[in-house]
């Protein structure tokens, strides 16, 4: 919710553009009241709820280490140790 480095805002846009998480704001904007609205609304959210599920089932059905494995290989030309 409240990005500040590197890859934080790319990746905060991704979690909005997925339908998993509320917009960014900015630190100097953070409070204590700002951020428990915010996390009621992400606990009362239903259909965002629902999203995050099926996101997650997705990325468990993904054999994460097999296509890293596979892209390493394919950086080094095919070939293997």
């Amino acid at each position: 919710m409240v990005p500040f480095t590197v890859d934080q805002p790319f990746w905060g846009s991704r979690v909005v553009d997925l339908g998993v998480g509320l917009s960014s704001f900015s630190q100097r904007r953070l409070t204590s009241a700002r951020l428990a609205d915010a996390l009621g609304r992400v606990l009362a959210d239903r259909p965002m709820q629902q999203r995050a599920g099926e996101l997650a089932a997705g990325i468990r059905s993904e054999d994460g280490i097999a296509t890293a494995i596979d892209a390493y290989e394919n950086a080094l030309g095919g070939s293997r140790f």
